[in-house]
């Protein structure tokens, strides 16, 4: 089971990073392969990216790595 408090805390930062771009949910999920609903549960604590994608994330979103817990 997953701490809820690290959900909602990597969906915040997904979120914040993501308009710090200026990109959309949308733009953003086209730029990862998934729909903006996706990334709309990611952001809302609903769900955790796919780990396969945490590198690609991370690549379109910051410049270095975050930790983010």
């Amino acid at each position: 089971m997953y701490d809820l408090n690290h959900i909602y805390k990597v969906g915040n930062l997904i979120a914040t990073l993501r308009l710090e771009k200026g990109l959309s949910q949308g733009e953003l999920g086209l730029m990862l392969g998934v729909t903006n609903k996706a990334v709309s549960r990611w952001e809302n604590g609903q769900a955790f990216p796919d780990i396969t994608l945490l590198p690609k994330l991370a690549r379109y979103l910051v410049n270095h790595a975050v930790e983010v817990y």
